[in-house]
């Protein structure tokens, strides 16, 4: 019942809201469902790799995507997601889930913020600073298995150029690879250390997760958008203070 209903609210969260939605996947893995830390990262960039795929073909066929943007950023967003999972597997569980709790605040912050409405004139190419940006996204990525869209999304339109639908395209296919690259050596890490992953639990998750999409995406036309961010952003409140009952460093 946690794995179904987790599923279906992150894939809603998705649909509604372009991004962010993943960031609930590894909470709900170790909390609700019980998994080791170390394994949940990979599995949770598993489930977005492939929700987020999903998401991109859709971007791809509907033209709301940039291919030489792509190019750009996911080169170093592939760097950062590998040297990303192998910090990771340095760091303790314990620092491993404190650092995520941050990107959780930092994304509610993020959603109550609202998104700021984009001129028509599109913002000139930075290639430099959108590398920079792509990597460091993946970093994030590698060390706490989130997908990072909220932060690919802004950095897409303020150094890659890009309006705001086409750089919601765009990131989709950006999360789907580093989100792979990061499984791909997380993986790695977790066979040497004699640790493996549900593959069953992953397909169930993902496959909930496309459903749930498709309803968010229905709803998105009938919500107001700024409303929903707010809701979101609550719950992701509620998510840190029910981690904080249970802190990763107690």
């Amino acid at each position: 019942m946690i794995t179904i209903l987790g599923a279906i609210v992150v894939g809603v969260a998705l649909g509604l809201l372009g991004s962010g939605g993943s960031i609930l996947t590894v909470p709900i893995l170790v909390h609700g469902l019980g998994r080791p830390l170390e394994i949940a990262v990979t599995e949770s960039l598993w489930i977005v790799a492939l929700i987020a795929g999903t998401g991109a073909v859709g971007a791809i066929r509907s033209g709301s995507f940039s291919l030489s943007t792509a190019l750009i950023a996911a080169p170093t967003g592939i760097l950062g997601a590998v040297l990303g999972a192998g910090i990771g597997a340095r760091l303790s569980p314990e620092l491993r889930e404190s650092i995520l709790m941050v990107v959780v605040i930092g994304a509610a912050v993020a959603m109550l913020r609202g998104k700021q409405e984009q001129g028509s004139e599109p913002f000139t190419i930075r290639p430099v600073h959108l590398g920079f940006a792509a990597a460091s996204v993946g970093i994030l990525t590698g060390i706490v298995g989130v997908g990072g869209g909220f932060l690919i999304v802004p950095a897409l339109v303020i150094f890659g150029g890009l309006r705001f639908d086409i750089a919601a395209g765009t990131s989709l296919a950006l999360i789907a690879v580093q989100s792979t690259a990061g499984a791909v050596a997380s993986g790695t890490q977790l066979s040497s250390a004699g640790m493996t992953i549900d593959i069953s639990l992953i397909a169930t998750f993902a496959a909930l997760g496309l459903g749930g999409i498709i309803v968010g995406s229905h709803l998105r036309t009938r919500l107001d958008e700024l409303l929903v961010r707010r809701i979101f952003a609550g719950a992701l409140f509620g998510l840190i203070g029910a981690v904080l009952l249970d802190p990763p460093w107690n």
